[in-house]
């Protein structure tokens, strides 16, 4: 189970960005993993706190899913996605979530050393990139987005 300290932090860190969330809760058969949901600058981010079993160190994910993976245009997309990731996303990257069918924008990163200001520029981040790859990748690809902003 993710440490008492790594879950207030971040539950702190969203409060002082007056984000609304839904709280922890644990995930069924996974004990090391907690999740829950915010919502920052109209972008649906979700987030866990995961115990890695080598180290038992706390991560973090913050995750926005973006979009169902489609079934045409899929090459170029994914060249786009490429292209994105190698550049134009910061310490984000777009993940292909093969268990969901989704593409996700995601951020990785040990709870251990992190500051608020680094956490509320990824959200930043986030919801800007979000909102970007949503206009484009609908004008572009004719994808229906999850979370429209």
């Amino acid at each position: 189970m993710p440490g008492y300290e790594s879950t207030q932090t971040v539950v702190g860190f969203l409060k002082r960005l007056a984000a609304s969330f839904s709280g922890f809760n644990p995930v069924s058969g996974a004990p090391q993993i907690l999740r829950g949901q915010a919502n920052y600058r109209d972008t649906k981010i979700d987030i866990r706190v995961i115990t890695r079993n080598s180290d038992q160190q706390d991560v973090l994910t913050l995750s926005v899913p973006m979009c169902a993976l489609p079934e045409t245009k899929v090459d170029s997309l994914f060249r786009r996605l490429l292209f994105w990731n190698n550049g134009a996303t910061d310490t984000l990257r777009f993940v292909l979530d093969d268990t969901s069918g989704k593409i996700n924008l995601l951020c990785l990163r040990p709870v251990l050393g992190l500051a608020f200001e680094e956490f509320q520029y990824t959200l930043n981040r986030m919801a800007e990139i979000a909102k970007d790859a949503s206009i484009r990748l609908s004008q572009d690809f004719g994808l229906s987005m999850e979370n429209p902003s």
